[in-house]
């Protein structure tokens, strides 16, 4: 089934991501700063039946994030944190249906939270409170039809951030995991990052240390895709903050919220989204 702009654009959202997301996010003004993507030109109403729409035809789901609703992964002990793939089963078995009047409530109490608590403390509030969407099998499907995947391009790469290490103030070190299909697209990762971090434009200096690189069978790409293998790497990475008066928090800040430089926050999503091709009905 063809899928119109706007079923593309909320899909291509969630289908490349393997972690809960908050529904408010989408009727942000700033939307497109937080998916790094164009507006979905969308009023709040129009919005609102689209994802109506989308979970009558089965290809979004909609849901409540309450305690232990996921199960928890087992995660290895070298890289803490890292390794995780959200299994969305439970929503996708028991399926709950949210009318228009539920989303509009949502953006609206959403909003309000937004007023009341800093960025850190939103952020988490979000996720507790609020409802969140991820796409069904059948809609990742439909996204993957329409945009043409090419899966030996494709890698994820995650970080966690130990509060213990002993380094300067200007410092940061990061457990990293990345994943792909094949150990060629990791040399390749590895490459770029190592080209870029040497760039007069961007904001720090890094270091890495690959440490295990594991074939894994079966693969679990993303939440709703299995191959029937693939590799992934562990690495440590050690940041050195260029900018002046810059320490470990507001780097963490830095690079958590996209304020880093434009150019590179734009390269390095283009890299990691090579595998995707645009909305293929430019025109229509």
């Amino acid at each position: 089934m063809r899928l119109s702009r706007e079923e593309f654009w909320v899909l291509d959202v969630t289908a490349q991501m393997n972690c809960c997301i908050a529904l408010a996010w989408l009727n942000r003004p700033n939307v497109d700063e937080v998916f790094n993507k164009s507006h979905h030109g969308l009023t709040t109403n129009q919005l609102a039946d689209l994802l109506v729409f989308m979970q009558k035809q089965g290809d979004l789901a909609i849901y409540r994030n309450t305690e232990g609703m996921f199960s928890n992964p087992i995660l290895p002990e070298r890289a803490p944190q890292v390794r995780d793939v959200v299994d969305f089963t439970p929503v996708w078995e028991n399926p709950v249906f949210y009318p228009k009047a539920a989303i509009i409530e949502d953006f609206f109490m959403a909003a309000e939270r937004q007023k009341r608590y800093d960025r850190w403390q939103q952020r988490d509030m979000m996720y507790r409170e609020t409802l969140s969407f991820c796409a069904t099998r059948q809609g990742a499907e439909k996204w993957e039809e329409t945009a043409q995947v090419d899966w030996n391009k494709y890698l994820d790469s995650r970080a966690s951030h130990p509060d213990d290490a002993d380094l300067a103030e200007n410092q940061s070190l990061s457990y990293c995991h990345a994943k792909a299909l094949s150990e060629q697209t990791l040399d390749a990762w590895f490459d770029w990052k190592t080209r870029w971090d040497a760039h007069p434009d961007s904001f720090k200096a890094s270091s890495f240390r690959r440490y295990h690189t594991e074939r894994i069978s079966p693969w679990k790409a993303t939440y709703w895709k299995t191959f029937p293998e693939g590799y992934e790497c562990d690495y440590w990475e050690l940041t050195v903050y260029r900018k002046e008066g810059m320490n470990k928090a507001e780097g963490d800040r830095h690079r958590i919220f996209h304020t880093q430089s434009w150019q590179e926050h734009h390269a390095l999503f283009d890299w990691c989204n090579s595998y995707v091709k645009d909305f293929p009905f430019e025109g229509d």
